[in-house]
């Protein structure tokens, strides 16, 4: 039986990025939502993407910022990307300090078997961790948070 997930985190909110499966996320104390436009986000985080990516062939927009990535489709914000230098805590986890993450994300949602490409799924957490099984990716570790109309999307990217 799974921990049940609830919204009790600790009193950090305004020294981390927290995780709200399938909502967005907190960013240092203010609400960062999937379906944000750009505008949005940028005003939320204070600061410009220090690089943007347009991708015709996956019709995205990324904008790189805040050590995260934060993908675009049709001007609404669907997914975000956290590297190694975030503070991103899922529940009372700190990802990126936690040598056995896979064990801690499964007492609260069942993983999908690592794929070839080093990934991993969470559906229940609405996330994506790459890096932190038994296969490494070049990015070393990665975790994505999604929007719940992403879910077949990351399906199939498991299988690639």
């Amino acid at each position: 039986m799974k921990t049940e997930i609830n919204n009790a985190v600790e009193t950090r909110d305004n020294e981390s990025i927290i995780l709200n499966p399938y909502k967005g996320i907190n960013f240092y104390g203010k609400e960062i939502l999937f379906g944000m436009s750009q505008k949005d986000v940028r005003k939320i985080t204070g600061e410009k993407p220090t690089k943007i990516e347009i991708d015709n062939i996956m019709e995205e927009i990324r904008e790189f910022r805040s050590g995260m990535i934060f993908t675009y489709i049709d001007k609404k914000m669907i997914d975000v990307t956290f590297t190694l230098n975030t503070d991103l805590i899922i529940y009372t986890i700190e990802v990126f300090k936690c040598n056995n993450l896979i064990e801690e994300l499964s007492k609260f949602d069942s993983p999908t078997t690592e794929g070839k490409n080093g990934y991993i799924n969470f559906y229940n957490l609405g996330i994506s961790v790459g890096g932190f099984g038994k296969r490494k990716i070049p990015e070393k570790k990665l975790v994505s948070a999604f929007a719940k109309e992403r879910i077949k999307f990351y399906q199939f990217f498991l299988q690639v």
